[in-house]
């Protein structure tokens, strides 16, 4: 599941190397992943309640406590079940293409030297 989220931010990666430096593209994928951390907190209640604004900041962050599995054991479930790793990876699909999609249409532009 750990390798779910290092995908995600290899592809936020990519997506912002392709006009950056390597150091905003550090600066960046430090606050997205810092950012994803505390998304919960930050937005997730705003979001439920129904704020336009929270909602849509919660949608572009990325939620790193989906992929943490022993907080899906600790609410209250002692199993293991292979639907919550298909949840994980279809956020994975979904979040991964849209950064390499916006990667890629960034970099269609770029003139190479």
């Amino acid at each position: 599941m750990i390798l779910f989220a290092l995908w995600i931010l290899a592809a936020l990666a990519t997506a912002c190397s392709t006009r950056l430096d390597i150091i905003p593209t550090l600066a960046i994928c430090s606050a997205f992943f810092l950012a994803g951390l505390m998304s919960d907190y930050f937005f997730g209640k705003r979001a439920e309640a129904g704020s336009w604004w929270a909602s849509a900041l919660y949608t572009v962050t990325p939620n790193w406590q989906l992929f943490w599995l022993a907080d899906a054991l600790e609410s209250g479930k002692s199993t293991f079940h292979w639907a919550y790793v298909g949840k994980a990876f279809g956020y994975l699909a979904g979040y991964a293409g849209a950064a390499l999609a916006v990667g890629a249409a960034l970099f269609e532009e770029r003139e190479l030297s």
